[in-house]
């Protein structure tokens, strides 16, 4: 009988929508090189990168993030008018055109985990879920970086 359970369990967790990447490509989505700087006191507000790829014939919409580690979570874009430079709210979502990436770095598209629950430690692997318009959830994980240095030397 218990073997019968876990086959179950094992073939409900394969058959899910949601699939554990860093890297992998999951329904013609890829999500790769997706990072975070340490943030070292909680309360505080941190960010999240990364390169989405669309290998699909239809367009799609990055709508929504989920992380267990902030209280709040949205989607912003860097806006630079008049030199100054502000931060907005994404609206609509993110739009991954078919055939085509978009990359979520600073001083443009990102994540924001707002209200940390607990600091971000260089080294951790933060798991984060992202939600997109076609019902795809990818959960993936952000790669905590230095404060300072290069992100992306862990790749």
């Amino acid at each position: 009988m218990q073997a019968a359970k876990n086959l179950l369990i094992f073939f409900l967790i394969l058959s899910s929508n949601l699939a554990w990447t860093h890297g992998k490509e999951e329904n013609g989505i890829t999500v790769t090189h997706a990072w975070s700087r340490a943030v070292p006191v909680a309360g505080m507000t941190g960010a999240g990168y990364m390169k989405i790829e669309n290998s699909n014939n239809k367009d799609i919409r990055l709508i929504a993030i989920e992380a267990d580690i902030a209280q709040h979570t949205s989607l912003h874009e860097t806006i630079r008018e008049n030199d100054m430079v502000s931060m907005q709210a994404v609206e609509n979502g993110i739009l991954i055109p078919a055939k085509s990436q978009v990359e979520l770095q600073p001083g443009g598209l990102h994540l924001m985990l707002m209200r940390l629950k607990q600091p971000l430690e260089e080294g951790q692997q933060v798991p984060i879920k992202l939600i997109f318009d076609s019902g795809l959830e990818i959960a993936t994980y952000l790669a905590i970086q230095p404060l300072t240095g290069d992100h992306m030397m862990h790749h």
